[in-house]
């Protein structure tokens, strides 16, 4: 019972923590969008406790587009990168058990352990258990903004 409530006090840690090193990055992305410089692209990328958080900010002489990636993960698994152009999201296990899912029969996602989900509309090889093509899906459409979500069979995040 003890461990179950440090693992839970861990889970809100490391969910703290991932909403204090997003917003970091978003104040350093705004302060740099707002200085004088005469930056015509930047990037920034910063990694820490295996989630990868991207920034880019690509600029033209008549307009500017921003892309940002902000994670919070509530649970085990961890979505650690989506693909800006809609073809893959990678998830990770950041618990110390495995998890299993029905992405193929009886997927198990190990402990630490990282994995790709492809649309099919990607062309890339199903090699489990570090990549797996999601066979009915093609690139999902994001339009102006993308928002992705992992839910549990009962369809909770």
């Amino acid at each position: 019972l003890a461990e179950m409530a440090v693992l839970q006090q861990l889970d809100g840690y490391q969910e703290l923590l991932d909403i204090k090193l997003g917003l970091d990055m978003e104040i350093k992305l705004h302060l740099s969008i707002s200085s004088n410089s005469p930056k015509s692209n930047y990037h920034y990328s910063s990694s820490m406790h295996s989630s990868t958080k991207k920034w880019k900010l690509g600029a033209s002489a008549e307009s500017h587009t921003n892309f940002s990636h902000l994670a919070r993960t509530r649970g085990r698994v961890a979505m650690e990168e989506v693909d800006l152009e809609d073809k893959f999201v990678h998830l990770s296990n950041k618990s110390k058990a495995p998890i299993f899912y029905r992405f193929t029969l009886k997927f198990t996602l190990k402990a630490g352990q990282m994995v790709t989900i492809w649309a099919s509309g990607a062309r890339i090889s199903h090699n489990p258990p570090s990549a797996m093509v999601w066979k009915n899906q093609v690139p999902w459409e994001s339009g102006n903004s993308l928002r992705s979500t992992l839910l549990t069979s009962s369809c909770r995040n």
